[in-house]
């Protein structure tokens, strides 16, 4: 029960007593399956990579770590570390976290790895990962919209290039579970709408399919 109470917590703002909570659900912790521990971890690198405002990204990273340390195959943590790893320009590390999760069929694996190899000037095989993401966020919205909703809005205002899209998906989020972040993630997506082109924000591949495409054809002798 204290991780859910850690979330919420987080959700409010209030991040020392969300640590606090995260921390101490470690320490009670004594059964002997490792994925609760993984998750609590996961958690705490959450909270100090993107919920806190005095973001740690060094002490995230650390969580993450643990967090894979305890479940290998914990996706969601191989693709947050690998933002903080890329984030400080350590694309090799980066992308040696996604690799062996691409078959894990997470959408978010392709996009992440798609901005990894973008930074290293490899945009034919970027272009690729990318539009392997997008049919994969599309074939779990059919199945799952709410469950998938906001991760895929933030790809649809990033790498996906579809402001429509995002801002539907991001409305249908917010109408299920109008939490801080989804009400944060719509007005987020309102205000850079009447641009040309989005901004990436942390968290977010800042090419788009139709741009790589262009330039996999200007970089081609």
């Amino acid at each position: 029960d204290l991780v859910p109470l850690g979330a919420v917590l987080g959700d409010l703002e209030k991040f020392a007593e969300a640590d606090a909570v995260y921390r101490q659900s470690l320490r009670s912790y004594d059964g002997v399956s490792p994925f609760p521990l993984a998750w609590a971890c996961f958690q705490l690198g959450m909270l100090w990579a993107e919920l806190a405002p005095a973001r740690d990204p060094d002490v995230a990273a650390l969580w993450y770590r643990r967090a894979i340390a305890y479940v290998p195959g914990y996706v969601k943590a191989r693709v947050h570390l690998s933002e903080v790893c890329a984030s400080q320009g350590r694309t090799s590390d980066a992308e040696a976290l996604l690799l062996p999760a691409l078959s894990s069929g997470d959408p978010e694996v392709p996009c992440r790895l798609a901005d990894v190899l973008i930074s290293q000037g490899r945009v034919h095989e970027a272009a690729t990962h990318l539009g392997s993401a997008q049919l994969r966020f599309e074939e779990l919205l059919q199945r799952h919209l709410l469950a998938f909703a906001d991760h895929a809005a933030e790809f649809y205002a990033g790498s996906g290039d579809d402001y429509d899209r995002a801002l539907e998906l991001a409305l249908a989020n917010v109408a299920n579970r109008p939490t801080r972040r989804a009400i944060a993630q719509v007005e987020a997506i309102r205000a850079r709408s009447g641009r040309a082109t989005i901004p990436r924000t942390k968290g977010t591949p800042c090419t788009s399919p139709s741009s790589l495409s262009k330039a996999s054809t200007s970089s081609t002798p």
